[in-house]
Order: C-alpha cells, then structure tokens, then sequence
C-alpha cells in the first residue's frame, strides 16, 4: 500500500468510525489566513533639535513680519511736495549715538509653541485592501470545520464551491470522499452520495478503502442489491483486515439471506 499524503491521512483520521469530533478536524490544511488591514503608523513626534527649529522660524517669521509692516507704513504715508525736507548736517562735535545693546535684563520675544502652530490637514485614510480570493486549501478548511461543526448546509457548499473552483487540485479530489460521507449520513442524499463516492473511485487514490466502504453503503439506502453486494464483496476482498471488513461481511451474510 502506498504511503498516505498528509492530506489524504488527516482525512482519513476524521472518518474513522466513532471518531469524536475534534476542533482541529476542520483545519486539515491549517486555518484561514486572518486578513487584517494593519493601521497605519502614526508619524513620529517632534525631536527637541526640531522644536528648537521650529521656534526659531517662528521668532525669524515674526520679525520678518514687523519689518515688513514697517515698510509699508514708510511707503504708504503721504509726503509734502510743496517744501523740500530740509538736510540736517550734523555738527562735528557730535558724535553718532550708537545703537542700545540688548543687555541680560532686555525682554526677549518668546518663541511660538509648537501645539499653537498650525497643522496641516489629515489625508483621506487609505481604503482597505481588497480581500484576497479564497484558495482551494482555504475551502476545504472551512468546509471541513462546517462538518465538523455540524453545518451540514455549509459544508456542502463549501465542498461543491472547491470541486467547481479547483477541479485538479488534491484537496477537491480528496473532496469528493468528505462530500460523499455528508450527503449520506447528514443530507439523506445516497444518490448523490454515490455520484461523490464514484467521481473519487475513477481515478483512485489512497483513500480507495473510505470510497468504496461508502459505495457500499450509498448502494444499500438506495436499495440496488447486487450492486450492493458486489461492492460490498469488493471491500472484502481488497481489505480483508481493515476496520471496514467486519461489517462487509455482516453485510453480505445478510443479502445472502
């Protein structure tokens, strides 16, 4: 017999008979990837060498600001044309006064604080990223916790949306063995029970025991008893030890009767 892919094997650990329930059973291909839209950062605050910069642009901006007033005031008055300005020569004794020093004890302008400047409007937060499509491992993940969980309706439609969706892929053919044990025992559905069971038996893989035993029995509720018993033979023969064997041979003891 060949050797179980992980996949295949975690499927057939959830359908052995009498298997409790595991939280786990759904995540045979791991949990969804939690899709969060990360927020982002806010800018980093104001280091002290750029508050100082910020204060001296404000001290530099205000007297920025007085000059130019000042010139304006020059400019804008208005001048007599009718008598010239007389020119003042000073005497030679005199002497320019020179300009007042600013000593320890001369006010100094305080500098604007950083809070009270103004602050340039917020941007638009970004829209969120759109979410990404689901992957086949991402369906049969959820559809497997749905029959975990007892949600047969969503299990279903998670089943059927892979098989539609990822045809090729492992887990859609590994699908057809999950889908055909909900439809059988939950869904009241053998028909389409057998329909799974066979999709997965035209191209057999290590799951052939688990399809076969539900052929075998999709073929019981449907009431076609030489299918039945034939299929019921073919578990004997191909597993003559499994768990599966001591009920085919009730099975067929019972038919032959």
């Amino acid at each position: 017999m060949s050797e179980l892919d992980p996949l295949e094997q975690a499927v057939r650990e959830a359908l052995q008979p009498d298997a409790a329930p595991q939280d786990g059973d759904g995540d045979l291909l791991g949990k969804l990837v939690d899709r969060v839209v990360q927020t982002p950062p806010a800018p980093p605050a104001p280091t002290r060498p750029m508050k100082m910069a910020l204060r001296a642009l404000a001290v530099g901006g205000t007297g920025l600001l007085i000059a130019a007033g000042t010139a304006w005031l020059a400019t804008s008055s208005p001048k007599k044309t009718s008598e010239p300005a007389p020119i003042v020569t000073p005497a030679p004794s005199e002497k320019p006064t020179p300009a007042p020093q600013a000593s320890a004890e001369s006010p100094v302008m305080e500098a604007v604080p950083v809070e009270s400047l103004p602050r340039a409007a917020a941007p638009p937060p970004a829209p969120s990223a759109a979410p990404q499509h689901l992957t086949a491992a991402d369906l049969f993940s959820t559809a497997n916790a749905a029959r975990n969980h007892g949600r047969n309706a969503e299990a279903v439609a998670g089943y059927q949306a892979l098989q539609r969706d990822f045809p090729d892929s492992v887990e859609a053919k590994a699908s057809h063995v999950m889908l055909g044990r909900v439809l059988l025992e939950r869904s009241s559905d053998p028909q389409g029970a057998l329909a799974q069971f066979d999709a997965y038996l035209a191209a057999p893989g290590t799951l052939r025991e688990e399809a076969l035993i539900g052929r075998a029995r999709s073929l019981d509720r449907l009431g076609r008893i030489d299918d039945s018993r034939k299929a019921w033979k073919t578990v004997v023969d191909a597993y003559p030890s499994s768990i599966y064997a001591d009920e085919a041979r009730a099975r067929l003891q019972a038919l032959d009767r």
